[in-house]
């Protein structure tokens, strides 16, 4: 029996299994890993600060930043491929130099929005898709600034802005380039200057909703919130802001997939207990058209005021609200559900300090509950400014909110202190892979950074069959290994030995494969060099047939039994798969025997004439071996009369030969 192909010693294969094995639970996928901040753009004295780094649920996204042109600051985009940028450009040629910050947006399928305001108003670019360049940008509204947009996932818009006092917004449709002014203003008056600016975010759903701080009669600033219903603004607003209380500024938000549901933080001056005002931060969840009660981001007391608070919710309304309070500490609370109150938030949590600098903390959450939050830290008073950050794997259906991870530093010593003036923003994909921008001033320039937390590739899953198969090379196939920042590649283990890597989840040996049972598995790794190791599975090759021995005997006469003797051998497991059935079809239109056993004696009466018997034998593999038989029956003789001879004897007769031979034959042995 050929047994050929790949042999390898035991102790060869016994060792590489152990060196290559996967140590703690064989299958599971890690978490994933920091890797600290690459340089995007620089050295250069050009580079000016971070403006906005949004990426969609797919894992496409950008970030948008300031650089210095031609004498003055202008937008610039770094678009991201599986975490890293690949491509950098300017996206307002021929315009005046830019006013603030540039904002971004961005949806699935490589969809790109970016918006910035100049001293003519508020422009926007649009990028359609992957491959495609970003479209001419358009002044969407003269006298325009501090923009905000967002995209929802399905691909549409919203832009919001200030000018003269008011707040105004656009709509851009599905796969259309171009905004559409929504008509009126938003808010009631005096609103949008400075620390009341507004924002904007777009539900899965289409709808999408804008905050921003308003002053009143009496010079109090409110938080207010008024949804955008695609080309309508909705017929009434809600005021976020806590009574008694006093002025409330810095706004932000975040939206579900259901537009019913958003969380508002913001910060307000409220009563400290001692008979005075202290600036809090707090949030409050947005339920169809009211809010719930307020949720204080930092523990009490306070020593002075807290930062500008930020909110990073998923789909389901899980997500956290992060700020940075007075004395630098980086709190954050985790929104678990959607549920009513009392149960909102666990939290706040000191996440790190930072005795230095403001920490302007920023957080995301994921659709699979993976949370980051990045902040600017220092050792101590007059150290050099790096950006931390923590993960947490949070589990809602727990009651007691699990540990965040230990801290990472992002920022690489060897480019320079890191500028907290500069900016910090994050975000991530539906699957928690983050990418957090900042700047670096180093000896030689600055830079533009982007340090990343890639979760590592999910584990592939074995489809190839363990049944008997009797190809030589067989199709190995696996799922591939989910990863939104991919590629992946694929290295495969046989007997414990690697064979061969592939870009593809599927593999076909180039040489034979030798008869037996064999083990395999798959490596996956990612552009980062984590892995993920499947679980050891086991495939078959039986290519070899049984061995057919047969044998006719008795007289080829119509009527008259003829028996046949069969019999087949095969290789049995491991190194077979042993043998399945026998069978004879008779050739005479019978029905045909079938026998399970390994040998079998049986008869057959035939008719008149010239019969092909089959004969053949098969493995659990597949492997057939057939042989026929051709079998001429004659007529049986009349008896003749009997003779009488001399002495009155009959005279004895002679019986024929045997006539017949075999035909055909497949296999060795056979007789």
């Amino acid at each position: 029996m050929r047994r050929s192909a790949i042999s390898r010693r035991a102790a060869v294969a016994a060792l590489a299994a152990a060196l290559l094995a996967p140590s703690g639970a064989a299958a599971q996928r890690s978490g994933g890993s920091f890797f600290a901040g690459a340089p995007v753009d620089g050295p250069s004295a050009d580079v000016l600060a971070v403006g906005d780094l949004s990426i969609a649920r797919d894992g496409t996204g950008a970030v948008a930043y300031t650089r210095r042109d031609e004498g003055l600051a202008h937008p610039f985009v770094g678009v991201l491929d599986g975490g890293t940028v690949k491509s950098v450009g300017r996206v307002d040629p021929g315009l005046p130099g830019i006013v603030g910050k540039p904002v971004l947006g961005a949806s699935d399928g490589g969809r790109l929005v970016v918006a910035w305001a100049t001293g003519d108003g508020v422009y926007a670019a649009v990028r359609p898709a992957t491959g495609q360049p970003f479209g001419p940008p358009l002044l969407v509204a003269p006298g325009g600034a501090d923009p905000s947009v967002d995209l929802a996932v399905s691909g549409l818009g919203y832009l919001v802005w200030a000018r003269a006092g008011e707040i105004e917004a656009a709509y851009l449709p599905r796969g259309a380039t171009t905004f559409t002014p929504i008509p009126g203003v938003l808010d009631g008056g005096d609103a949008g200057a400075g620390s009341l600016r507004p924002r904007v975010v777009a539900a899965a759903d289409g709808i999408g909703l804008a905050v921003w701080g308003e002053r009143d009669a009496s010079g109090r600033s409110h938080i207010v919130a008024r949804r955008l219903v695609r080309g309508q603004p909705s017929a009434v607003s809600a005021d976020a802001t806590i009574d008694p209380g006093g002025s409330a500024d810095t706004p932000d938000v975040a939206i579900a997939d259901d537009s019913s549901f958003a969380w508002v933080a913001f910060r307000e001056a409220l009563d400290d207990g001692a008979g005075g005002t202290a600036v809090r931060a707090v949030a409050r969840r947005l339920r169809g058209s009211a809010f719930d009660a307020p949720v204080g981001l930092e523990p009490s007391p306070v020593a002075g005021p807290s930062g500008a608070p930020r909110v990073g919710l998923n789909g389901r309304t899980l997500g956290m609200l992060t700020v940075g309070a007075a004395g630098g500490g980086v709190f954050t609370s985790v929104a678990r559900d959607d549920a009513p109150e009392p149960q909102l938030v666990a939290g706040p949590v000191l996440l790190g300090a930072s005795p230095g600098p403001d920490p302007s903390p920023v957080g995301t959450f994921a659709e699979n509950q993976q949370g980051l939050v990045a902040w600017f830290t220092a050792a101590g008073p007059g150290s050099p400014i790096d950006v931390r950050a923590r993960t947490l794997e949070d589990d809602p259906s727990a009651g007691q909110l699990p540990p965040f991870a230990p801290e990472a530093i992002l920022s690489d010593p060897a480019l320079g202190p890191v500028d907290p003036a500069a900016g910090l923003d994050a975000d991530g994909t539906r699957a928690g892979d983050v990418a957090v921008a900042f700047v670096q001033n180093g000896v030689d320039g600055r830079r533009l950074v982007v340090a990343v937390y890639d979760r590592a590739p999910g584990v592939p899953a074995l489809n190839t069959t363990s049944n008997w198969r009797s190809r030589a090379r067989p199709d190995l196939v696996w799922s591939p290994a989910f990863d939104l920042w991919g590629p992946v590649s694929y290295q495969v283990l046989l007997d414990g030995l690697p064979y061969a890597t592939t870009t593809t989840p599927l593999y076909s040996p180039p040489l034979p494969i030798a008869d037996g049972t064999h083990s395999w598995q798959v490596i996956a790794t990612d552009r980062r060099g984590q892995v993920a190791r499947s679980l050891s599975g086991t495939f078959r090759v039986d290519v070899t047939p049984p061995v057919l021995t047969s044998s006719f005997s008795g007289q080829r006469i119509a009527g008259k039994p003829l028996k046949l003797r069969l019999g087949a051998s095969d290789l049995g497991s491991p190194a077979g798969s042993g043998l399945a059935q026998l069978r004879v079809d008779w050739g005479d239109g019978s029905l045909p025997t079938v026998s399970f056993q390994r040998a079998i004696t049986l008869e057959h009466r035939y008719l008149r004439g010239t019969w092909v018997a089959r004969l053949s034998a098969t493995d659990h593999a597949g492997n057939p071996v057939v042989r026929e038989w051709t079998l001429i029956i004659k007529k049986p003789k009349k008896p003749k009369k009997k003779k009488k001879g001399k002495h009155g004897k009959t005279p004895a007769t002679t019986k024929p030969p045997a006539s017949g031979t075999p035909t055909g034959g497949t296999a060795p042995g056979v007789g």
